[in-house]
């Protein structure tokens, strides 16, 4: 699981564009797992995300991807079936934010 310090910073980003979700990738860089926040390119917002493929690439030069990470402003639940599938074809881990729990999950 990710460091009580980047759980804040995702809880800020997270605040900072409720209800739309935010997103972004967790990378290594200089053996420092950090955050890099992406664009939420989603036509639904508010209930979906999908990464800008410039932040990928951006993301990329900066550090090695290791994982996604979201949150989950209005609904309730855990990961979707889709954020599933994006971690598989990734092969990524997956961190969601679920707001009004104010609680992490990893898949």
């Amino acid at each position: 699981m990710i460091s009580d310090e980047l759980k804040l910073k995702i809880k800020k980003e997270s605040n900072k564009y409720s209800p739309q979700e935010c997103c972004g990738l967790l990378i290594i860089k200089d053996s420092i797992l950090d955050l890099f926040p992406c664009q939420n390119n989603a036509y639904d917002k508010i209930n979906e995300f999908s990464i800008n493929p410039k932040d990928y690439l951006k993301a990329s030069q900066n550090g090695k991807i290791v994982g996604i990470y979201h949150s989950h402003c209005v609904q309730e639940n855990s990961f979707s079936e889709l954020d599933k599938q994006i971690s598989h074809k990734l092969n990524l881990k997956n961190i969601v934010y679920i707001e009004k729990k104010n609680e992490f999950e990893e898949y």
